[in-house]
């Protein structure tokens, strides 16, 4: 999802790592009633999910 947003070009917002010890994050989306699922609403949820579970898997090697 970050290429949707920032369409090739570097990150104008700093990125950190996050403190030690519990290391999540909660990200809720909102819709309006009975959009929820609108191809562009479960496309992005989707991406969403697919990220989430990128950065929680162990690395490879």
């Amino acid at each position: 999802m970050p290429d949707l947003v920032w369409n090739g070009q570097p990150p104008t917002v700093a990125v950190r790592q996050l403190p030690r010890g519990r290391r999540t994050r909660r990200v809720c989306t909102a819709v309006r009633r009975g959009r929820s699922r609108h191809p562009a609403v479960t496309a992005c949820r989707d991406v969403l999910r697919r990220a989430a579970t990128g950065l929680t898997e162990a690395p490879r090697g």
